[in-house]
């Protein structure tokens, strides 16, 4: 039988670990957030790059999203 597995994503800006932080998406310092689906992700990245354009930001680095599976 084989062990239940649990699925999440998490961001990335350049490869590298981040996070959303409610406005934007910010490289991860530290600890980490996982959201339950790339639904999830997908919203946030777009929230991300409204609230950036909105205020002129330019997107400086690519963002992405990793599959992290733990046995639950």
């Amino acid at each position: 039988m084989k062990p239940h597995v649990a699925t999440y994503y998490m961001h990335t800006l350049s490869g590298k670990p981040a996070f959303y932080d409610g406005r934007q998406i910010c490289f991860m310092k530290q600890g980490g957030w996982l959201a339950t689906s790339l639904a999830k992700i997908r919203e946030e990245q777009t929230a991300s790059a409204k609230w950036r354009e909105a205020r002129g930001y330019k997107p400086l680095y690519p963002a992405g999203y990793l599959r992290v599976r733990v046995p639950a």
